[in-house]
């Protein structure tokens, strides 16, 4: 998938429960937890804290059905984000999105070629099309 593509995966709220954006950032930097928290609020949905995930059967649930957000460039190393990227994967997350800064091209050439994610975009493209991605 080429990383600047859009998906045709895209988080639907439910018309008939109305279900709002439900997102699990695997994001250590500040500024962009800020931001992504930002967001899903104004949007009424819920983020889910990392600490909810610690046990195994919990992190299936909260993973199914979720837009996983994982910060490439600062979330660990590319096994562990691989990890992470099929465990969301595996547990039927709606939507899966890295985003790395565009300096980065070693990120891209380890992740470009990865069926796991649903999206893999730079920083900048991903601060301007996130409420639109889990909007559409």
């Amino acid at each position: 998938m080429s990383p600047e593509s859009d998906s045709n995966l895209r988080l639907k709220p439910d018309e008939k429960s109305g279900a709002k954006p439900c997102v699990v950032a695997f994001v250590r930097n500040l500024a962009s937890r800020e931001f992504i928290r930002g967001e899903v609020e104004r949007l009424s949905g819920e983020l889910i804290g990392l600490n909810r995930l610690k046990s195994e059967e919990s992190r299936q649930q909260l993973l199914y059905n979720a837009v996983v957000v994982i910060d490439l460039a600062d979330y660990g190393s590319i096994e562990e984000i691989t990890k992470l990227a099929k465990e969301s994967f595996d547990s039927k997350a709606k939507l899966i999105i890295g985003f790395y800064p565009h300096i980065r091209v070693d990120l891209l050439e380890a992740f470009g070629n990865s069926s796991l994610f649903n999206e893999l975009i730079p920083r900048s493209k991903f601060m301007r099309t996130f409420r639109n991605i889990l909007l559409s």
